[in-house]
C-alpha cells in the first residue's frame, strides 16, 4: 500500500514538474507550455524584431488579460446572453470546420506513410531551395554626398584598409558605410540570387566564403565592397516540414473520390435556376444555381450578388467552398470527431476565444462612439497632419471649408479608426486594472515581471 501511495505522489511531482507555472489568476494557472505554444504561432520576423524575452512578456500579459475577462464572462453569465448564444450557433459550424481542415486532415487524416513519401517524391521540384549566401557590405553612396569618382575613390581606399583575412570589414562597415545596414557591421543577411541587386548578388554568389571584392561593385546606389561571409547549397525542403501540407492534398482527393464530387462551374448562373452545377453522389446531392444563390445570400446582400456574378474566379471558388462544406461536416458525423478529446478540446478553446471577443465588443466596447467632429477636432489641432494635407492639397484646405470637406472623405475614415482604437486600448487597460483589483494575479516568469 505505501509503495502505491508514494508512487502516486511521485507521479503527481513529475506532472508538476513538467508543467512550469509562469503565472495564476486566482485559481487558473497559466504554464510555460501555453506561452511557448503562442510564441510558434508568430512570424518569426516578429520575434527577431521585437526580441523573445519581450514577445513572452507581451503573450503572458495577453494570457492573464484572457483569464480575467473569462472570470467577468462568467461572473455575469454573459455566455447564455441570447444574443450571444444566437451569435455562437451562426459561428460553431465554422469552427467545427476550422478544426477539420486545419487540425484533422493535416494532423490525423488516415493517408498511408507510402503515399505521403511518393507523393513528396513526384512533387520533389516544387520544394527546391535555391542557393543563399550570406554577404555583408560597405556601400559608399553617388548623387548628393559624393561624385561616382569620390565615391569610387573613397571605396578603393576603404579595401586597402580591410586585413587578408577580413577580420576587420564589420569593424569598418560600421565606421565608413553609408547603407542602413552599417549598424550590423554592413550584414545583409541570407539571400537568393533573385532577391538582391543584381551587380551585388553576381559577385557575392561568385565570392568563396569569407573572401571579399578586391575592386568596388557599382550598383544604381553608389559603390559597394562585397565581403561573403556564408554560403548554404541548394537543397529541398525536407519531408517533415511539408508532410501537412501533403497529407491535406492527398486526403482531400482522396474525399472527392470517396463522395463523387463533381463540379460545373462553367454552368453557373443568374438565369438558369434549376441547371445543377455541383453534385456530390454519396450524399445524393444535386446542387443547382438555385441552391448556390440562397447560399450566397447568407453573405451578401441580393444587390451585391449582381457584382459578385460578373467575378468568375470569385464564383468558382465560392462554389468549391460551398460544397467541400457539405462533404467536410459529413464526414465530421460519421467519423464521429465531436465525441472525441481534441476535437473538444479544440472546440472549448474557440468558445473561449469567441465569447472573449463577443465580450469586448458587447461589454467593454459597447459605448465607444467616434462622431465626425471629434475626428475633426483631432486632426485640426495636430499641425503635423495639416501641414502633411497642406503639402497634399495646398493651402486652400485651411481657409475653404467646402474644399476641405471634399478632400475629407479620403481620410476621414481612416483617422475615424484610428481614434476608435485609441480610445479601445484606454477603455480596455481601464478595465483590466479594475478586474486586477478584484482578483488575485501571481507573476513568476521574469520576463512577464511588470514595474
Amino acid at each position: 500500500m505505501k509503495r502505491i501511495v508514494l508512487a502516486f505522489i511521485f507521479l503527481a511531482f513529475m506532472a508538476g514538474c513538467g508543467k512550469k507555472e509562469v503565472a495564476r489568476v486566482d485559481d487558473i494557472a497559466i504554464y510555460q507550455s501555453d506561452v511557448d505554444a503562442q510564441v510558434k504561432k508568430l512570424d518569426k520576423n516578429i520575434v527577431k524584431k521585437y526580441g523573445i524575452e519581450t514577445v513572452k512578456k507581451y503573450i503572458l500579459n495577453s494570457l492573464i488579460d484572457e483569464k480575467l475577462i473569462q472570470k467577468e464572462i462568467d461572473a455575469t453569465n454573459f455566455a447564455n446572453n441570447p444574443d450571444v448564444k444566437k451569435e455562437w450557433e451562426k459561428t460553431k459550424e465554422d469552427v467545427y470546420l476550422g478544426y477539420f481542415i486545419n487540425k484533422y486532415i493535416p494532423e490525423k487524416a488516415p493517408v498511408p506513410e507510402e503515399k505521403l513519401k511518393k507523393e513528396y517524391e513526384n512533387e520533389k521540384i516544387t520544394f527546391k531551395k535555391p542557393e543563399e549566401v550570406r554577404a555583408s557590405h560597405i556601400l559608399i553612396m553617388t548623387g548628393k554626398k559624393h561624385s561616382d569618382a569620390e565615391a569610387k575613390k573613397k571605396a578603393e581606399e576603404i579595401i586597402k584598409m580591410i586585413k587578408k583575412d577580413g577580420s576587420n570589414f564589420a569593424e569598418l562597415a560600421k565606421k565608413y558605410s553609408e547603407g542602413p545596414s552599417k549598424t550590423k557591421g554592413g550584414d545583409l543577411g541570407f539571400f537568393t540570387k533573385n532577391r538582391m541587386i543584381k551587380p551585388l548578388a553576381d559577385v557575392a554568389f561568385a565570392l568563396k566564403k569569407g573572401e571579399f571584392s578586391k575592386t568596388p561593385v557599382k550598383t544604381r546606389f553608389g559603390y559597394h565592397i562585397i565581403m561573403t561571409t556564408d554560403k548554404k547549397p541548394a537543397s529541398y525542403t525536407p519531408f517533415k516540414d511539408v508532410e501537412k501540407s501533403l497529407r491535406s492534398k492527398l486526403y482531400i482527393d482522396m474525399l472527392k473520390k470517396e463522395y463523387g464530387m463533381r463540379l460545373f462551374p462553367e454552368r453557373i448562373s443568374q438565369k438558369e435556376k434549376k441547371t445543377v452545377i455541383a453534385e456530390i453522389k454519396k450524399m445524393k446531392i444535386k446542387y443547382s444555381n438555385e441552391d448556390f444563390i440562397k447560399e450566397l445570400e447568407k453573405y451578401i446582400s441580393k444587390d451585391q450578388i449582381s457584382m459578385f456574378f460578373k467575378n468568375k474566379k470569385s464564383l468558382d471558388m465560392a462554389l468549391k467552398q460551398f460544397i467541400f462544406k457539405k462533404i467536410y461536416l459529413d464526414k465530421i458525423k460519421t467519423l464521429k470527431l465531436a465525441e472525441t478529446e481534441d476535437f473538444k478540446e479544440y472546440i472549448a478553446k474557440a468558445k473561449n476565444a469567441f465569447l472573449t471577443d463577443q465580450f469586448k465588443t458587447k461589454v467593454i466596447f459597447k459605448d465607444i462612439k467616434i462622431t465626425d467632429d471629434e475626428v475633426r477636432n483631432y486632426y485640426m489641432q495636430n499641425k503635423q497632419f495639416m501641414d502633411s494635407l497642406v503639402k497634399q492639397f495646398g493651402k486652400r484646405i485651411l481657409t475653404d471649408r467646402k474644399f476641405r470637406a471634399e478632400k475629407e472623405k479620403m481620410f476621414l475614415p481612416y483617422l475615424k479608426r484610428q481614434l476608435e482604437n485609441q480610445k479601445k486600448q484606454q477603455v480596455y487597460q481601464v478595465f483590466i486594472s479594475k478586474l486586477k483589483s478584484k482578483h488575485t494575479v501571481k507573476i513568476e516568469a521574469k520576463y512577464a515581471k511588470t514595474a
